[in-house]
């Protein structure tokens, strides 16, 4: 079976809601790549340029329709839209290198209980801490970046950095912000981009500290949600981005917003990724099982985003939550921090 026959036969399968999955999770993110002059070289040297300009003259083709150009990506796009739901999202690939205490080790050959060098926000003093956990997944996008020192690397583009004495999201990062290497000395972005792929990647869970340095020069990268906070817990209402800052690798929950994304988009209240503006940050979610998660997202294709307004949009999704059995204090709970988010966005 050729893949166009393949990706045929899973759209048949899967309908609407593959296409509605791809539209929404696989266009956007060519976002900005007009702009990749500069990263053809870049870019070739990992070996990505042939394989995303693919995708993307597939992608930006006017005269295709959407099946069409699922059939023209093939299986590689159905891969990478379906990757590692409900999985960690900050990992490395094989081969990135990771500080221990006998050297340097590739990541996916670390065990428990090896030590790693990791840095004590508290004492300000690097110490080594055992590995607790390796987890591996799949990713459908990454993202490639050039360091003022040399340095190429990849990474889950929402794996958070030491830049500027705080803890920042790759993909929030920008052209010359600094990153904080072993020898405490800062080293420059040069040169970033995120990009589409299906690529087997790691994270390690480190005792106490969380966090260990990556690269031979040693960039000090986190391992997961905020030092000191509460993992998120399952229905909780908070924040996008206090969801993201307390999300716990691997645990499956997923948050949710009643005032959508993509309403917010269509209105022109945003137009980046959710952890670039405030409106999308600022955002109440709540924290729903994958398979949840799931059966909402689908029932929410059937709302016109274009045409509601906040206060219909947020009621249409509080109906949908109460379909799924969510309590009714936790639906008077997100609906009433929902409208208080409406109003102080004076929309």
């Amino acid at each position: 079976m050729s893949t166009e026959q393949a990706a045929t036969t899973f759209v048949r399968t899967f309908g609407k809601s593959f296409l509605n999955t791809a539209k929404e999770n696989f266009v956007q993110q060519f976002t900005g790549w007009n702009q990749e002059g500069m990263f053809c070289r870049f870019m070739k040297g990992f070996g990505l340029y042939g394989q995303a300009k693919e995708h993307y003259d597939i992608w930006t083709d006017d005269e295709k329709s959407t099946w069409e150009k699922i059939q023209a990506s093939g299986m590689p796009l159905i891969l990478d839209v379906f990757a590692a739901k409900g999985a960690t999202t900050v990992c490395f690939p094989a081969g990135t290198k990771v500080h221990t205490q006998w050297g340097l080790a590739d990541i996916e050959k670390l065990e428990i209980g090896v030590p790693v060098l990791t840095y004590n926000e508290e004492t300000g003093r690097q110490e080594y801490k055992q590995v607790k956990k390796v987890m591996r997944r799949m990713t459908r996008r990454m993202c490639a970046m050039e360091l003022s020192n040399g340095t190429t690397l990849e990474v889950t583009p929402e794996h958070r950095f030491f830049s500027n004495g705080e803890w920042v999201p790759i993909e929030e990062l920008d052209v010359n912000d600094t990153l904080q290497l072993k020898d405490n000395s800062i080293v420059v972005i040069d040169n970033k981009i995120i990009f589409p792929t299906f690529v087997e990647v790691y994270n390690l869970e480190i005792e106490n500290n969380e966090n260990y340095y990556v690269t031979e020069e040693g960039v000090l990268v986190h391992n997961g949600y905020k030092k000191g906070s509460t993992p998120i817990k399952e229905n909780e209402v908070t924040t996008y981005q206090d969801f993201f800052d307390r999300s716990v690798v691997g645990n499956g929950l997923e948050g949710h917003e009643v005032l959508q994304n993509s309403w917010l988009k269509k209105h022109g209240v945003i137009s980046g990724p959710r952890l670039a503006e405030e409106a999308s940050k600022n955002n109440p979610v709540i924290a729903l099982p994958h398979d949840v998660h799931v059966s909402v997202n689908q029932a929410q294709r059937g709302l016109d985003v274009t045409s509601q307004t906040a206060l219909e949009n947020i009621n249409s999704n509080i109906k949908i939550l109460k379909e799924q059995g969510i309590p009714q204090g936790t639906l008077d709970t997100i609906k009433e921090q929902a409208i208080k988010h409406v109003k102080d966005l004076g929309i």
